[in-house]
C-alpha cells in the first residue's frame, strides 16, 4: 500500500512541517521523497 503522511511539531524552539510517501510491501515499510519545512512565526 502507498501511504502520504504529514505531521507538524515543535523542536529546539522551533516549528516544523514534514511530509513524506511511504510504501508497505511484505511487511517492510520504504518512505522517500521526505521534505522539511521550517514554518514561521506569525505577527500581528
Amino acid at each position: 500500500m502507498i501511504h502520504h503522511y504529514i505531521t507538524k511539531y515543535e523542536e529546539s524552539g522551533k516549528r516544523y512541517a514534514e511530509s513524506w510517501i511511504q510504501i508497505n510491501i511484505l511487511g517492510m515499510c520504504f518512505c522517500f521523497s521526505r521534505r522539511r519545512i521550517k514554518i514561521s512565526e506569525v505577527t500581528e
